[in-house]
């Protein structure tokens, strides 16, 4: 690599650009796209309607609908469709307020997607959050709202994760199929924390090797990835705390189930969270094909449970 001259690489040579014509292609086939039961139901336009007036603890939340193309646009630099409305919706809902699309909250970036402290920073949150669906979704579901939703005080578990630094809070994952409840689990789990670990150590070895051959090639910089530990050396101890279920979080948790689930038929994820209020609120669906289901769950379908 010392041979290498990586001052005078042209990448225009090296990568492509798209011409009009496959541009125009890409463009239809998106526009055209087929989208799947499972995925159409996962979107919160399909979901929230049918939960949002039950006698069940839920934040706050208003809806925005939108389109999809003029809000991918945003991402060329054109202005964000019914910003104004967006805006008046943080201010009737204050600060902070928690910010999601019909299909995520890209949760895991927090301070630059779902959590709006700032309402002057919210263009900034809505092309995140915007950018994150169009380049993860790979188009099987179809953006089509954003959501302003109250930020909930919840029971922590006393340490935050991921790039974003996402406080960890108490919640639980249900699946439940034609109305019947099969598997209950935490949603936060030793395994989840373990990878991002080993991931985090894996990407400062990577930036280290990338690091000293740009050096070598005469050219400086700066490692600006995390060097310390991104977790507290008693986050297990923590976790399993806060994974603690009582009988009354279990029978909170299976008395709104059996208002939530008439309402839905076939496999369904249900996530719960608490608050420091003591109640248990719904704060997310999906069907059950397309939601993480921990390996282990006998109930797990991918191995046959």
């Amino acid at each position: 690599m010392k041979d290498a001259n990586l001052k005078n690489i042209d990448l225009k040579k090296i990568i492509r650009p798209p011409t009009k014509e496959e541009m125009a292609i890409l463009h239809e086939n998106f526009v055209n796209r087929k989208i799947s039961t499972e995925y159409a139901q996962t979107s919160m336009s399909y979901w929230w309607p049918k939960i949002k007036d039950l006698d069940v603890p839920q934040p706050y939340t208003i809806c925005i609908p939108v389109k999809e193309e003029p809000m991918s646009n945003i991402l060329d630099g054109k202005p964000i469709p019914k910003l104004g409305r967006m805006q008046q919706a943080v201010k009737k809902i204050g600060s902070p307020t928690f910010v999601r699309n019909n299909v995520m909250s890209g949760k895991h970036g927090w301070k630059k997607s779902c959590y709006l402290e700032k309402p002057d920073e919210l263009a900034q949150h809505v092309y995140e959050l915007t950018e994150n669906m169009m380049s993860l979704t790979n188009g099987e579901i179809i953006l089509d709202a954003m959501f302003f939703r109250e930020f909930l005080d919840l029971e922590k578990t006393g340490f935050s994760c991921f790039y974003g630094d996402m406080p960890i809070s108490k919640e639980v994952r249900c699946f439940v199929r034609n109305g019947t409840l099969e598997c209950m689990h935490n949603y936060w789990f030793d395994e989840v924390f373990e990878r991002e670990i080993e991931m985090h150590t894996s990407m400062l070895k990577s930036r280290k090797r990338y690091d000293k051959m740009l050096n070598d090639n005469g050219i400086n910089h700066n490692n600006d990835i995390k060097t310390k530990k991104i977790l507290p050396p008693n986050w297990r101890k923590k976790l399993a705390k806060s994974n603690t279920l009582t009988a009354n979080d279990v029978n909170t948790i299976l008395s709104h189930l059996s208002k939530i689930t008439p309402h839905f038929n076939n496999y369904w994820s249900i996530d719960f969270t608490k608050g420091v209020d003591g109640k248990w609120y719904l704060i997310d669906m999906a069907r059950g094909e397309v939601s993480f289901h921990i390996e282990s769950c006998k109930n797990n379908p991918s191995i046959g449970g």
